[in-house]
């Protein structure tokens, strides 16, 4: 079941992620920032175009910070997809679909206890007081980053595992 691992597959392999990570980095700025924009504080008096041109602005500003924490924290469950779909020469746009869903939702499961942790413990979060718009903010920066960082991987080097 293993594969021998060439310099060409592993470039096409690294490049798949590098630029999955970069798209999926792009997909969680876009929410942030199209979340900042339609909130009723943020570009309240703004014409569609300015509110557009503000989406657009704060999406390159987000970005700045959203690929590189994308790339460390996607890292190592990216990394055990990859090394299940290569050997087994999964090829389907659907299963890197799930793949990128599950590896965006780990990510984001490791980052909420990370900040957990880091702020005291779970003691100030129980009991639990999540509204429904906030686990509808939580899906709008899994489900879209997890499916194009999936989709992206698969369009450069996933159609082409076990090659």
């Amino acid at each position: 079941m293993s594969l021998p691992v060439n310099a060409h597959r592993f470039a096409r392999i690294w490049c798949g992620y590098t630029l999955s990570v970069v798209v999926a980095g792009l997909a969680i700025s876009s929410v942030m920032a199209t979340t900042a924009v339609l909130s009723p504080s943020g570009f309240a008096n703004s014409s569609l175009a300015g509110k557009i041109g503000g989406a657009a602005a704060l999406t390159m500003l987000f970005a700045v910070f959203a690929i590189p924490f994308t790339l460390l924290l996607t890292f190592v469950p990216a990394a055990l997809a990859i090394l299940y779909a290569e050997p087994h020469e999964v090829r389907s746009p659907a299963a890197y679909a799930v793949m990128g869903l599950s590896v965006s939702a780990i990510a984001f499961v490791c980052l909420f206890v990370f900040l957990t942790w880091n702020s005291g413990g779970v003691s100030k979060l129980w009991p639990p007081t999540i509204t429904i718009w906030q686990l509808a903010f939580g899906a709008a920066l899994v489900i879209p980053p997890g499916l194009c960082g999936g989709l992206t991987y698969w369009a450069k080097a996933g159609r082409y595992a076990g090659d």
